[in-house]
């Protein structure tokens, strides 16, 4: 077995955007996450709306974001299929990075079929 090519948060931030392939860093390891189904982007939707309709009346708790980087530790990067961003969390936000550097207040993950513990 060969040596594994480590990545940095700021090399996977360098990497293209693509339609049908997205990625996250465990422990400075690229791991290609599959693309979502239908059923499961339906679920998405659902609890995203579910919580922006809850922001919408109560202001100033947070915002809600889907499919977003947090970088969780030093070379780790996750997507959560949603997340919460809670309100001491706002001033964090770097709009112009596609990873956030910072763990959302609460991460949501949808299952599919084809998802393994690992």
């Amino acid at each position: 077995m060969g040596a594994k090519t480590l990545l940095t948060v700021e090399h996977l931030e360098r990497l293209p955007e693509t339609i049908d392939v997205s990625y996250e860093l465990d422990q400075g390891e690229l791991v290609e996450v599959s693309s979502a189904g239908y059923l499961h982007k339906r679920i998405r939707g659902r609890v995203e709306r579910f919580l922006g309709v809850h922001l919408d009346n109560h202001p100033g708790q947070g915002e809600v974001v889907a499919e977003q980087w947090f970088r969780l530790s030093e070379d780790t990067v996750r997507a959560p299929d949603v997340a919460l961003i809670a309100p001491s969390q706002l001033s964090l936000l770097e709009s112009e990075r596609r990873v956030q550097p910072f763990s959302p207040a609460l991460a949501i993950e949808i299952t599919s079929p084809s998802n393994t513990y690992d």
